[in-house]
């Protein structure tokens, strides 16, 4: 069974913080149309394309345990003020 803690909480809160990042800098550098290199090897943009691709997905599936989390922590009552301390927001109103 999925944990849903504080602590994990924190845990996801902090990685899809940094995948939001990472996501920004992949879309802007996808949008440059600029070759990356990868360990010597031009990578096209359309592989850019893919990776952000990716990272979106990986938040979306994120966002799902975020909602999961709210809805079985029915005692953590969170409102619009909470939702501005995070860069998740959930995608259903569980309250």
């Amino acid at each position: 069974m999925m944990k849903y803690t504080e602590q994990e909480f924190a845990k996801k809160d902090a990685y899809c913080s940094e995948q939001i990042k990472r996501l920004k800098e992949m879309v802007e550098l996808a949008e440059s149309e600029s070759n990356l290199t990868v360990d010597g090897v031009p990578e096209p943009v359309s592989t850019q394309w893919r990776e952000v691709a990716e990272i979106a997905l990986d938040l979306a599936n994120n966002a799902d345990w975020f909602d999961r989390y709210y809805y079985y922590n029915d005692e953590i009552k969170y409102d619009d003020a909470d939702l501005n301390d995070s860069n998740i927001t959930p995608l259903h109103d569980y309250k």
